[in-house]
């Protein structure tokens, strides 16, 4: 097994902790990060962001079919495969998980 040295071990992958790690490795600090969990915490995986683009497309359906005959004539269909491709794709993008 190879020993590796660090500056900084930080626990926990979410915004405070990558955070974390990014301002310590800009300032020369050799840095480890780990998680208990997936990469990205709580908020990235399966808390608020995930959470918030389901819920657009749930208030949709809703609002689309109190609209339903003033205005709106049918609710749209929606492809939750592809809502859940985007939402994988597009936290990947934004907290740059690696796959």
């Amino acid at each position: 097994m190879i020993e590796k040295k660090y500056d900084v071990f930080v626990i926990g992958s979410g915004v405070a902790g990558r955070k974390t790690a990014a301002m310590c490795a800009d300032s020369g600090l050799r840095v480890a990060i780990s998680d208990i969990r997936e990469y990205g915490g709580t908020c990235g995986n399966r808390g608020c962001d995930p959470k918030k683009i389901m819920l657009q497309f749930s208030e949709m359906m809703v609002q689309s079919k109190n609209l339903k005959g003033i205005g709106v004539s049918e609710p749209p269909t929606i492809s939750w495969a592809d809502v859940q491709n985007f939402k994988k794709h597009k936290l990947f993008r934004r907290y740059n998980f690696e796959k």
